[in-house]
């Protein structure tokens, strides 16, 4: 694939930068840093990355409910979709799965602020996965107004 946000691209490396935002490090596309569109607050322009790989069914949380285990007295707001990305048997995707896995590790310890990088690239037994998640909330930063109906009563 030659698309500059397919990870496995020779192109990749250069199109891709982190930046720090007020609640973290976000990976950013470079040429919206350029166009100054990545600000420090919440205007921004995240990287799209597209990797190929196989979903590993068992560690697939994208019900509902997401990854929330009370056996783990979690909060529910923190819980979040996941799954995992294992290297898929294709032939033609197999290498690919490789270079993205090398870049994202380059990547993950480029902003990493111990040596303990398992947050993005994982050993898992004797493969190596990509854990990927996103938080089921996010928190409201404006009132939004109740919805009423046409004789001004309010709606459920």
């Amino acid at each position: 694939m030659q698309e500059s946000y397919y990870v496995a691209n020779p192109a990749f490396d250069a199109t891709v930068a982190w930046k720090t935002q007020r609640f973290g490090d976000i990976l950013v596309n470079k040429n919206a840093i350029a166009e100054g569109k990545v600000s420090t607050e919440f205007v921004r322009e995240d990287a799209v990355l597209v990797v190929v790989g196989t979903v590993e069914p068992e560690r697939l949380y994208v019900t509902p409910t997401g990854n929330f285990n009370p056996q783990f007295d979690m909060d529910f707001q923190k819980s979040k979709f996941q799954l995992s990305l294992r290297r898929p048997s294709d032939p033609d995707f197999g290498p690919d799965f490789d270079a993205a896995v090398e870049k994202l590790k380059k990547l993950q310890t480029a902003i990493g602020r111990t040596n303990s990088h398992r947050y993005l690239v994982l050993h898992q037994g004797g493969d190596i996965i990509i854990r990927l998640s996103a938080p089921m909330f996010e928190l409201r930063v404006r009132r939004v107004a109740p919805a009423s109906n046409e004789l001004g009563c309010l709606t459920p």
